[in-house]
């Protein structure tokens, strides 16, 4: 049994260590804060070694594990590729399930790589991946491979290689949101027939108009969301629907302002002006489809200049708020 140190803690202050409890599929989603309360939040928080905090980024990553182990995917001998992985726990919690993951991240200038290392996101090789009471030394340097690359230009020789593939917040810091959708159909190419992919980005639960389409760090609107599976069907790739709803509890609603004193465990922050949350998209390229399309989808460009706020800063403080989580 795994002990969760935390306020919170299930009634019997343990949880299963052998599998996550039952609960409702995963599907696509926005981060609810009643979600960080229920038994399989509290199981892959104890997985990944940090106390249950109700909070979205927090939410991410649990939310990423339930989706893929429920899909089949954490499982011995399963092949996954993590795209931009910064210090994620990720890597060597599904290590310590068998799987074989190959860990990227970016290739950046040297002034942008002292940015993201000096907060503890940007990893440049495997052992900074390695937490020792999430997996055997021996067995995550059997199981675990880095490289580095572009989210921008990912390579064809990893097309139809993998089981899985997962990202966690950081297709919002491609560039555009265009550049985000194209990512998600390069990574439905990685995996095969019947292989899932699943990731999570910046939701703007504040308007469906305004929003920042292009920068260091960009807002999806619902209406892009919807524009991504829209254009994934039409392509012939299979995708979760998505709940848009916010859920019922008062905290869905309340917004932490800067300086974000609540960094750890909020849920919903307010940047420029933008009410800004965190969403989840499963999709999968369907077991029919044993040659990928042969022609790319055609993305609407959603990439307009919105000079309106710095979002460099958002993304220090994305850095900040998982530093303290992975610190905690």
């Amino acid at each position: 049994m795994i002990e969760v140190p935390f306020s919170t803690r299930p009634p019997n202050g343990t949880v299963n260590d052998s599998a996550p409890p039952t609960c409702p599929k995963t599907m696509g989603c926005i981060v609810k804060y009643e979600d960080c309360f229920t038994p399989s939040y509290y199981y892959w928080s104890a997985r990944l070694g940090i106390p249950p905090y109700p909070s979205r980024k927090q939410w991410e990553d649990v939310y990423i594990a339930q989706a893929l182990w429920e899909r089949g995917c954490i499982a011995p001998g399963k092949h996954g590729i993590g795209f931009g992985v910064g210090k994620e726990r990720m890597v060597a919690l599904f290590a310590g399930f068998g799987c074989k993951i190959l860990a990227t991240d970016q290739s950046l200038s040297v002034e942008a790589k002292k940015a993201w290392q000096d907060t503890g996101q940007l990893s440049t090789n495997k052992d900074e991946l390695f937490f020792p009471g999430l997996c055997d030394k021996t067995k995550f340097d059997a199981n675990v491979e880095f490289e580095n690359c572009d989210m921008n230009a990912i390579p064809e020789r990893y097309f139809g290689q993998f089981d899985f593939a997962y990202s966690a917040c950081s297709l919002d810091h491609l560039g555009t949101i265009t550049h985000g959708m194209k990512f998600i159909e390069n990574s439905l190419k990685c995996v095969k027939p019947g292989g899932w992919v699943v990731h999570s980005t910046e939701n703007n639960v504040g308007s469906n108009e305004r929003t920042i389409q292009k920068g260091d760090t960009v807002f999806w609107r619902n209406r892009d969301i919807e524009a991504l599976i829209d254009g994934l069907r039409n392509a012939g790739y299979y995708i979760e629907n998505t709940d848009f709803s916010r859920g019922a509890h008062p905290e869905n609603y309340a917004i932490d302002y800067h300086p974000y004193k609540r960094a750890t465990t909020h849920t919903v922050l307010e940047v420029g002006g933008h009410t800004i949350s965190s969403i989840l998209l499963i999709a999968q390229r369907p077991e029919s489809m044993a040659t990928l399309p042969a022609r790319d989808i055609e993305w609407p460009f959603i990439g307009a200049e919105t000079p309106h706020v710095h979002t460099p800063f958002l993304t220090r403080l994305k850095r900040s708020i998982r530093k303290r989580l992975s610190d905690s």
